[in-house]
């Protein structure tokens, strides 16, 4: 009886005889098959057996028979023992003498043991596979590669391999997922084509695949709906910087060089990451900007935060831009450690800013000839001060709700871009209306005195702490509390705001309460919004006054004289700069219901709603 263990001994001492005929060592055979020293050690010292791939591999490099790596026996089935060697990977394996057109089984095991005879004709066999794969288009494949005249042309032209993944179906009618494999076996004393064939059933990984397929199209969805969002997204991993997958279409022009370092982008720390950012990034930005991206950084940032932001400018088509960055978790992040990154330009935001300052210095160099020109021009101040200030009040608001860093820092920057921006609009206003002789007019207005002079008390308490003196004055009062969601969650409501930093000051506060909001840029868009709305329609409009197109109250006359009676009659707020009686009196007359003047806080807002719905 010959055993598997004279058959291991006898292929050992072989093995080493052939390797010490090529003056090779372990380590030199090892690299030449592409394995491990240990891996080929175990071979020469007996204890294993390398599959039928591996000795048809070594026949090649030693450039001898396979017969001669083998294990002399009486049988001309040698290569059976091998094949038996890997039994614990291949359900089915089959020997075929193509000359001859002829199989005979090995092994034939699990789904395939009640399919074919254990020996027989090939064509016959092969028929018979082919007729139990129901997918046309895999079983058009199977007959190009494993019809016998199909082997035999392939085997003349030296291929060692032939395999296709496919589906049968067995002799109960259920499906599987097999991978059929024939390995040629040359032999230089032999003129007959021989195969093997070898055939494993692979469901589990066909589903393993499908799952890993299934999980890629859902972050691709997730992604290309961010897209409509950021003009760049990618999905990377935090360990390997590797990039899972990117998309960005909507990218300026930033240069050849720079596009050039872009095309295989496959890691988002990787140096040449940094040299194209080296070549877009504002230079004053550049440093604060790489910590932000480095690795250490943003593995530290994510493991703390859900998401956080970096702001920088670049230098895009020679315009410098500001761009953002936000990092977010991707949703399997505790197991894979991915993550998510969108780029996108904020220029809008800081246009919107920088637009109204020069409006407000265009105003001023052209209406201050005169005092009614003056008068205007004090109006139009007040709009333009009490609009950035609300930005800034709104801003601060959210910052104090906010129980996120990163979101908590982001408001505070850009109340501090706003405050900037509006002392240079102070600046402007100081200087024209200062007194140019001794003709002061005083007007007597109502003031905060309790406030002002609390205000005061808590700043002399401060000094007084740092010199050791005792404080004075009672306790500043509470803040006042915050708006309950109950009333108005569910509600819908029109903003009508053309300033885009107002409009997501108010957005977010309308959000927190759970209103349902909807938002018109100028008073056309909110007439057409008005006449398309359901038969339930609003239940209130906030409606800003000085916008482009059409202002505020032609907008409202317009909406009084529409023939769907829901929304003629519907709440109308006036969102109003102006502290003068004239323009709110200009509201009511419009047909608006009440007004609220800017800067106002949450509390003031959800107040003057609550009235009216």
């Amino acid at each position: 009886m010959y055993t598997g263990e004279m058959m291991q001994d006898e292929f050992a001492l072989k093995l080493t005889s052939l390797r010490k005929d090529k003056g090779w060592t372990q380590e030199e055979l090892a690299e030449r098959c592409g394995i491990s020293r240990q891996a080929v050690a175990k071979w020469e010292g007996g204890k294993s057996l390398p599959d039928i791939f591996r000795i048809v591999e070594l026949a090649d490099l030693f450039q001898v028979d396979v017969a001669d790596i083998l294990p002399d026996t009486e049988s001309n089935l040698n290569l059976k023992y091998c094949i038996e060697a890997v039994g614990d990977i291949f359900a089915s394996a089959i020997i075929v003498n193509l000359t001859k057109n002829e199989f005979d089984y090995v092994r034939n095991e699990d789904i395939f043991g009640a399919i074919v005879e254990p020996q027989g004709v090939y064509e016959e066999l092969f028929d018979k596979a082919q007729k139990s794969i129901p997918d046309a288009n895999q079983r058009l494949n199977f007959i190009k590669l494993f019809k016998r005249d199909a082997l035999l042309k392939t085997a003349e032209t030296g291929e060692k391999v032939v395999s296709l993944d496919h589906r049968i179906k067995d002799a109960n009618g259920g499906l599987h997922w097999v991978q059929t494999t024939a390995c040629f076996v040359r032999e230089l004393h032999r003129s007959e084509v021989v195969a093997i064939f070898f055939i494993r059933v692979i469901d589990a990984e066909k589903e393993r695949e499908e799952k890993s397929q299934r999980e890629i199209i859902e972050r691709q969805s997730i992604i290309n709906v961010l897209s409509n969002e950021y003009d760049a997204v990618f999905l990377s991993n935090l360990d390997t910087g590797e990039v899972l997958y990117s998309y960005a279409e909507n990218v300026a022009d930033v240069g050849d060089e720079a596009i050039e370092l872009m095309e295989g982008f496959s890691n988002c720390f990787s140096d040449e990451l940094s040299e194209m950012h080296k070549l877009l990034v504002h230079p004053d930005d550049i440093e604060s900007f790489k910590k932000s991206i480095s690795k250490q950084y943003v593995t530290d940032m994510l493991k703390k935060h859900e998401s956080f932001v970096c702001n920088y400018r670049m230098v895009v088509d020679d315009k410098m831009l500001h761009y953002q960055t936000r990092f977010v978790r991707a949703q399997d992040f505790e197991t894979s450690n991915n993550f998510i990154a969108g780029i996108h330009c904020v220029e809008p935001f800081y246009q919107d800013i920088e637009r109204q300052q020069k409006e407000l210095e265009s105003t001023i160099d052209t209406i201050r000839s005169s005092e009614d020109e003056r008068n205007n021009l004090i109006i139009q101040l007040s709009h333009d001060i009490r609009t950035p200030l609300n930005s800034i009040m709104g801003f601060l608001n959210l910052a104090k709700d906010s129980s996120k860093t990163e979101d908590k820092d982001y408001y505070l920057r850009m109340a501090t871009d706003a405050c900037e921006n509006m002392t240079l609009v102070m600046n402007n206003v100081i200087d024209l209306v200062s007194p140019r002789d001794d003709n002061v007019i005083l007007k007597k207005q109502d003031r905060a005195i309790k406030k002002l002079l609390n205000q005061v008390i808590s700043s002399t308490n401060d000094m007084a702490k740092k010199v050791g003196l005792d404080t004075m004055g009672k306790k500043e009062e509470p803040e006042e509390s915050k708006p309950s969601k109950t009333k108005l969650e569910g509600k819908r409501i029109l903003l009508v705001e053309d300033t885009e930093a107002n409009a997501m000051v108010t957005g977010a506060f309308l959000k927190d309460w759970g209103v349902e909001m909807m938002r018109a840029h100028d008073g056309v868009e909110a007439l057409e919004m008005m006449e398309k709305s359901p038969l339930k329609g609003f239940d209130l409009v906030l409606m800003d006054i000085q916008m482009p197109e059409m202002d505020g109250y032609e907008a409202t006359k317009r909406i009084r004289k529409l023939s769907n009676k829901t929304s003629s009659k519907v709440p109308i707020i006036a969102l109003t700069a102006s502290v003068f009686d004239s323009e709110k009196e200009e509201a009511l007359n419009a047909g608006m219901n009440d007004h609220i003047c800017k800067p106002f806080t949450p509390k003031q807002l959800y107040d003057k709603i609550v009235s009216y719905v």
